[in-house]
């Protein structure tokens, strides 16, 4: 192993003391760095995964998901950093004696072997005997519902039908964590939902943890127990699908995840809990989650308010904000229609609703006022723009 890596040497493992009333997660990262060349792929990556738990990783192409997954997996070594799997250091492990299997976007599977052969091939590496094989074998191909399919050759089968063999055959060596990476973006829109719920259902039945890369957002918050976004091989948030969505921490989360508009601002008055300032959209007003910093007067701010929270119709009974735009356009999505609004400094302010604008369809070019609730509004430190 090079001088440079910084893993623990075996001795200070085994004198690590151990906190026995807190429970030991499946997979705990620290400090993870990992550069190619002059492109810094992680940064000082921490990450904790508890037994049992769905993560999702998403992020733009080129933020180090991938990356990510293949360190763990033991496909690329970090230049620094600690792993560990159930507590155990696993940095000088092999592939498959760290107790991770990784699910490919492709699913990987050998073309010439048929399915029973295909989930076997982890096992003959581990030298299990042909009962063991065999047995392991049936038990993960009911749990995947391929029992049928076993003596089929892999070309035969539709890419929902892969998938499984694919999941099969990281389930036989009773892997601590799963790793998968992009493993439903060769599936069609209508089989990729159907086996969203199957997988989930899957994860829960087993009880193992899932680590899931993915740049399909509704896969990550209808799936995910927490979520991992990350940019330009940082951490920018972790949290709860529900954390992520309704409280973004950063500007870039704001702008990646759902479809918000943000406004800057400028604080003009302050109480504890509770601000007004001033935009290029007019004053607005909103309240600061308990246990959060109020920011001072004069402060520059970013307000982020969710483009499916603006109405167009005034609620009497609610403290809100009020502005007027000038619809400029409008587009249809299914379910929903977004329109697109300018704000007197020109800005873009973008609205989600389910059926047609507070039921009546204004021509383009029609002045509109729309409101929100103080509650709805996110308040952040203003961010330098990139």
């Amino acid at each position: 192993m090079s001088a440079a890596l910084q893993f623990a040497p075996a001795e200070s493992v085994a004198a690590e003391p151990v906190d026995l009333a807190k429970p030991v997660p499946d997979l705990a990262l620290e400090g993870i760095r990992k550069q190619f060349g002059d492109h810094v792929a992680l940064h000082g990556l921490d990450l904790e995964v508890a037994r049992g738990e769905f993560v999702a990783v998403i992020g733009p192409s080129g933020c180090g998901k991938t990356t990510l997954l293949r360190i763990v997996a033991g496909l690329e070594t970090p230049d620094s950093g600690l792993i560990r799997v159930a507590g155990k250091y696993v940095a000088d492990q092999p592939v498959h004696k760290r107790g991770v299997r990784l699910v490919w976007q492709n699913y990987a599977l050998f073309p010439h072997l048929n399915v029973r052969k295909n989930i076997e091939f982890g096992l003959t590496l581990q030298k299990y005997d042909r009962k063991t094989v065999n047995a392991k074998v049936e038990q993960v191909a009911e749990l995947v519902d391929i029992s049928s399919m076993l003596s089929r050759q892999t070309t035969e089968l539709s890419g929902g039908q892969k998938q499984r063999v694919a999941i099969a055959r990281a389930l036989a060596t009773d892997p601590e964590i799963l790793l998968l990476d992009e493993p439903l973006s060769a599936l069609d829109a209508h089989l990729r939902i159907r086996v969203q719920g199957e997988l989930k259902r899957l994860q829960r039945r087993l009880g193992i943890s899932f680590v899931y890369v993915t740049h399909n957002q509704s896969e990550a918050f209808s799936m995910a127990d927490r979520i991992v976004v990350m940019n330009q091989g940082r951490a920018e948030q972790i949290g709860t699908p529900q954390e992520i969505f309704q409280s973004p921490k950063t500007r870039f989360v704001a702008q990646f995840v759902g479809m918000n508009n943000l406004i800057d601002a400028t604080v003009l008055t302050a109480q504890p809990g509770f601000i007004t300032a001033t935009s290029g959209c007019g004053q607005l007003s909103a309240r600061i989650p308990p246990g959060e910093p109020t920011p001072q007067p004069g402060a520059a701010i970013t307000l982020v308010v969710q483009a499916a929270k603006i109405r167009r119709v005034r609620a009497p009974d609610r403290q809100e904000n009020r502005i007027s735009a000038t619809l400029r356009d409008r587009e249809f999505v299914g379910s929903q229609v977004i329109y697109y609004l300018d704000a007197p400094d020109g800005s873009e302010i973008r609205v989600v609703v389910q059926e047609p604008f507070g039921n009546l369809e204004a021509p383009i070019g029609a002045a509109l006022d729309l409101y929100w609730d103080f509650d709805d509004l996110v308040v952040l430190p203003r961010e330098a723009t990139p």
